[in-house]
C-alpha cells in the first residue's frame, strides 16, 4: 500500500496517511498541486478474477491533508509512471514506459495532463531509455537519454507548446519557404554568372 507522509522544514511529522483498497499502491513521485494539496505517480498492481496480476499505472490526487480526491488511470498510454513533475500553473508532465510483448518495442514516454490529469497529448522518444527528466522554466522539459547499447547519450530540450507524438522540426509552410528561397539564390546566382 501507498504511503505519504508531511514535514515541516526541520522534518518534523505534520501527518502521514497509509492508502488502502482502491488508493492502494506504490507512490513513486509527489509534486505540490497549484490549488493546494499534492499529485502522487502511482504503481497499483490487481489481481484478476484468475488470479493473474496486473499493473495500473495512475496519478493519485490529494488534498492539503492527504486525503484522496481523485485517481486518474494511465494503462492505455504507458505500463508504468515512475515520475510527475509539474509545468507550471497548468497541468503536469508523466514520465513512464510503454511494455510490449517483444522486448525490443519497449518505448518510454511522456504524457502532458491538465490539472485534472486529463491527457493533452504524449511523446515517444522511440528507441532511447530515458534516463532523466525535469521541467524547465519557461514550461517545457529536458530529457537525459541513452541508446539501448549504452554508447549514445543524449540531452534533448522539448518546447512547452510541443501537442502530439512527432518529432519537433520544419512545418510544411517552412520548407515551402525555404524552398522558394533556394531556387530564387540558384536563379540569382545563375543570372550574375
Amino acid at each position: 500500500s501507498g504511503f505519504l507522509m508531511k514535514t515541516d522544514t526541520d522534518g518534523e511529522k505534520i501527518w502521514a496517511r497509509q492508502y488502502s483498497e482502491n488508493a492502494s499502491g506504490m507512490l513513486l513521485s509527489v509534486v505540490c498541486r497549484p490549488s493546494g494539496g499534492y499529485a502522487a505517480a502511482r504503481l497499483q498492481t490487481l489481481i484478476s478474477e484468475d488470479n493473474s496480476s496486473f499493473i495500473i499505472p495512475s496519478v493519485m490526487f490529494t488534498d492539503a491533508e492527504g486525503e484522496v480526491t481523485g485517481i486518474v488511470e494511465y494503462d492505455e498510454s504507458v505500463s508504468y509512471i515512475y515520475h510527475i513533475e509539474n509545468t507550471g500553473d497548468d497541468g503536469y508532465y508523466l514520465a513512464g514506459i510503454k511494455f510490449e510483448e517483444l522486448l525490443e518495442d519497449d518505448e518510454y514516454k511522456i504524457l502532458r495532463t491538465d490539472l485534472s490529469g486529463r491527457q493533452i497529448w504524449e511523446k515517444g522518444l522511440g528507441d532511447m531509455i530515458l534516463n532523466g527528466f525535469t521541467a524547465t522554466t519557461d514550461g517545457g522539459f529536458l530529457v537525459a537519454e541513452v541508446s539501448p547499447d549504452g554508447n549514445k547519450s543524449v540531452l534533448v530540450k522539448y518546447p512547452g507548446d510541443n501537442k502530439s507524438e512527432e518529432t519537433p522540426g520544419f512545418g510544411p509552410l517552412a520548407v515551402f519557404a525555404a524552398f522558394i528561397f533556394a531556387v530564387a539564390y540558384l536563379v540569382y546566382r545563375e543570372k550574375s554568372e
